[in-house]
Order: structure tokens, then sequence, then C-alpha cells
């Protein structure tokens, strides 16, 4: 008869066996070459185009619960929202232009020349800025509303200038943020 522990080795041992394979050669199990770095990083852009409305509607969720905004400040919270969901139009629209990388079957696709890379970070970068100034026209016309104590916790909300904006591996920002102080 087995031991306790005796057991619980076998069990780790024919665990290890099975998941040991997978680990090694990660994204080749079906026998495809896992997606390159370009392919990696177009789907993750592909994705945050797609998640950003949902990411500013949980972040304006959570900022109202957080700065608990009463009935009479309803008006200009909704008329914030509504700018604010209007922000991303930029960056939504740039999306929706950029090119997919072309890739014939079984090779890997063009690198951009350094001229597209640098046309491309410039277009991004035009679009966030006219998305940060529609951000910060909708704060400004929305602070005058809060109570002392809301301006307080709506400057520790997670930062706004993250949402919606495709990051330096074409992840999207605007994830789960820590709390000042933790």
């Amino acid at each position: 008869m087995l031991t306790r522990s005796q057991t619980l080795a076998a069990g780790l041992m024919a665990v290890s066996l099975f998941t040991l394979p997978a680990l090694a050669a990660p994204g080749t199990r079906d026998g495809a070459a896992p997606p390159s770095r370009t392919e990696r990083m177009e789907m993750h852009r592909q994705r945050a185009c797609a998640d950003a409305p949902a990411w500013l509607a949980g972040w304006l969720g959570f900022a109202e619960t957080k700065l608990g905004i009463t009935a009479t400040q309803r008006t200009a919270w909704d008329s914030f929202a509504r700018e604010l969901r209007a922000s991303q139009g930029p960056m939504q629209a740039l999306c929706s232009t950029q090119p997919q990388p072309a890739k014939a079957e079984g090779t890997a696709p063009a690198k951009p020349d350094p001229v597209q890379r640098l046309r491309g970070q410039e277009d991004r970068l035009s679009a966030e800025l006219e998305s940060v100034k529609l951000r910060r026209g909708a704060v400004e016309q929305l602070l005058p509303q809060l109570t002392a104590e809301q301006r307080d916790r709506f400057a520790e909300l997670p930062p706004m200038a993250m949402l919606g904006r495709p990051g330096p591996h074409g992840a999207m920002h605007g994830g789960p943020h820590r709390a000042p102080g933790r």
C-alpha cells in the first residue's frame, strides 16, 4: 500500500508527463508554428480596437460609483460621459483605417520601412492628441459641478489618458490600475 506522500508524488509525476510536452513547445501542439511577433502585435491591436468602448464603459461605471454622482449632477455627468465616448472617435477612426499586414501563405509579413513606421506613429499620436483635447474639455466642464470631496476622488481615479489607446506592443492600455498608495 502506498503512503499519502507516495501517492501524491505519483500523481504529480503523472500530471507532469502529460503537461511537459505542451510546455516544451508552446504553440506547436497542432503542428502549426506560433505566430510571429508582427502577427501577435496585429492580433493585440485588433483586440484593443474592438475592446476600447468596453474599457471606457467600465471606467465610466467605476467613476460614477466612486464619485457618488447625485440626481442634481446627473445632467452634467451624462454630458461628460457622452463627450468622453466621443473622444474615442479619433482613435477608433484610426483603428478602422490601419491596413492589415499582407502575408502570403507560409511567408512572414513584410516589415514596414522606417518612413511608414514613422508615418504610422505620427497618425497615432495625432489621433491621441485629438482625443486628449476632447477629454480635457469634458473634464473642464464636469469638475465645477462636483463637490470638493468628489473632485478629490476624481483625482484619485485610474488615469483616463490611457483609455482606448493602443500600447507599445499593440495592447490596449486602460486595464486594472492600482489605487493610490497600494
